[in-house]
Order: structure tokens, then sequence, then C-alpha cells
């Protein structure tokens, strides 16, 4: 193949049978597009963050954000919000559908659209056109939908514009960040810590359920009354109160400070619920999973390593 330049000024060389002027040196759409893919590779902008984002719209339609594309040297641009809408959910299997933005060769245009997948015991998302040279497509997500399902939400969506295998940012001229293989380990870590997280909740309530019965509140309740009545009488008793605006710490653990009058370093301190707490006040108690946090004169520190409690709670210290 002779050697291909551009682009300089034409200049007429003749007149066809039209009587449309000839160019020396005209090219088409083609050649630019080649030079536009050989130095910005496709994707979507990674700037702003909801560029071209699939998210979750009405019943089963999918809202497409505004956003800029480059697809294999041609350029997408939507300034407004488009809506997509999926195909109705199998009976029986469910499927993996693609919200696919593509160029289309033949229709000399750049489009979005839903790709169905086929419904299957273990669905996989359909093929992406690329190879014909007709059409090249970019996934930005991917979709599932259960059997009989008659809306989406936005957990049935697993955004892929960052895969670089499927889609991709566009973020500097020349080279693409090929973030396929990062993309593929953060799935698979989440996945992990999500299954592990998980079963540790699982067998930690199973415990619990042992412990109160499914009443768990209630179970609580009773048993921190019966240890309250049955506890040996101490030198001094106080009734405090954990106030939920008084816990400290974005992460837990979060701690709270009650004053108690005596306290030193070497008292025995004991911090139970209080027999008056109503029945929220105790599920904010377990849920808290308390520990001691320390102690010095005057003061006793209370450790929440569960969830920072949202109510004040009364204890008997």
């Amino acid at each position: 193949m002779a050697l291909r330049y551009g682009f300089f000024d034409s200049e007429i060389t003749g007149y066809n049978e039209e009587g449309m002027p000839e160019f020396d040196r005209a090219e088409s759409s083609d050649f630019l597009a080649m030079f536009i893919a050989e130095i910005i590779k496709s994707g979507v902008l990674a700037v702003p963050g909801d560029c071209f984002q699939a998210l979750a719209g009405e019943g089963t339609t999918v809202r497409v954000r505004p956003g800029f594309a480059v697809i294999k040297g041609r350029f997408a641009y939507d300034d407004e919000e488009a809506v997509l809408e999926l195909a109705a959910a199998d009976s029986l299997n469910k499927r993996i559908d693609r919200v696919i933005l593509r160029v289309n060769h033949p229709a000399r245009k750049c489009e979005l659209l839903i790709r169905a997948g086929a419904p299957a015991l273990n669905p996989q998302p359909p093929e992406l056109l690329r190879s014909s040279g007709d059409y090249y497509e970019l996934c930005l997500a991917e979709i599932s939908i259960r059997a009989n399902q008659s809306a989406i939400t936005q957990a049935d969506i697993a955004d892929t514009r960052a895969d670089s295998d499927v889609c991709g940012w566009v973020t500097q001229a020349i080279h693409q960040v090929d973030t396929h293989t990062l993309f593929l380990q953060w799935q698979d870590a989440y996945g992990r810590f999500y299954a592990d997280s998980e079963a540790e909740f699982n067998a930690w309530m199973e415990g619990i359920r042992e412990q109160f019965g499914e009443d768990i509140a209630g179970g609580a309740l009773a048993k921190i009354q019966s240890l309250e009545r049955d506890k040996a009488d101490k030198a001094s008793v106080f009734q405090k109160t954990l106030q939920a605006t008084g816990w400290q710490g974005e992460d837990a653990p979060f701690t709270c400070a009650l004053s108690v009058d005596g306290v030193t370093e070497s008292s025995i301190v004991d911090i139970s619920l209080s027999s008056a707490a109503t029945q929220e006040q105790a599920k904010a108690w377990m849920a808290g999973q308390f520990a001691d946090g320390g102690q010095e004169a005057g003061k006793v520190t209370v450790k929440a390593f569960g969830s920072k409690p949202e109510a004040d709670i009364p204890v008997t210290v």
C-alpha cells in the first residue's frame, strides 16, 4: 500500500460527469477515523463519573446518563438522558442483558441499545459485535434479570464501563489504561468478602437465637433482668444513660464515657442494661455489642463494636 498522509488542502483537478469537482487530496471519513483511533482508544470519558452510566429506571426501563465516548475513531455525544426498555423476563430462567453503545457503519451513526441475553439456568451475557466491520460495540453495563421479574433495581446492574476488555475509560492519548485484570480482581475480592461476611453474620445470629429464641429483643431483656435480680449487692449502684449523642468515632469500635463518682482505676465495675429500658433500647444495647473500654478516676468508658446506638440507653453501673 502506498504511503498515506493528511491533511492538506485539495486542489480541483477536474469535474466528473455530474459536474461535481474532483480533488487531488480528498479523503474519506474512514481515514480520519483511523487517525483518531490510533491516538485515542475506544471508551467513555472518566470524568464526569456518570458519563454514559446505566441506572435503574421505572419498571423495566434503564436510564443512560449523558456522556461522551470514542468508538474506533468515531465519537458519540449525548447531552440528554436516554431511556431504554428491557424485554419481558422469562417465566422459568434468568438472563443477562447488556447495555451497549456502538458505531453502526451501515447506518452511518452511533447508537445506544439493549441486547437481551438467552435465558438459562446459568446465563451468560450476549456477545459483543466487533469482528464483522459493520459494528463495533462497547458494553456500558450488564443487567441480571430473574425469572418473572417485573422491575429492576440498581443492585441488578453491574457497571462495566471500567472494564477495558468490554469498554474502558478514555484517559489519555496513545494508550488506554488496561483495567480488565484489576476489574476482575475487584469483583472476585468483593464476592469473597460478601460471602464470608454473610456466613459469619448468619453464624452469629444462629448463636443469638439459640440463647434467646426467635424473639431476640424480648429474650435478651428477660435475660438481663434475671441477671440483675440475681447479682450480688455492690458497694455502689448508679443509674446512668449512654447518650446517643455521646458516642465518639466514625467507625467501630465507638466509645462513650460515663461520669461515675467514686470510680478508680482499680475499681471492679459492672455495667448492665437498666431494668427500665424499653424494647427499642434493649435492641440498641444488643446491636451495639458493648465491651469494657477502660476506666479512670471518676470515669468509665464503654466501647461499641457493633452499630453506633441511635437511642439513649439507660444502664446500671
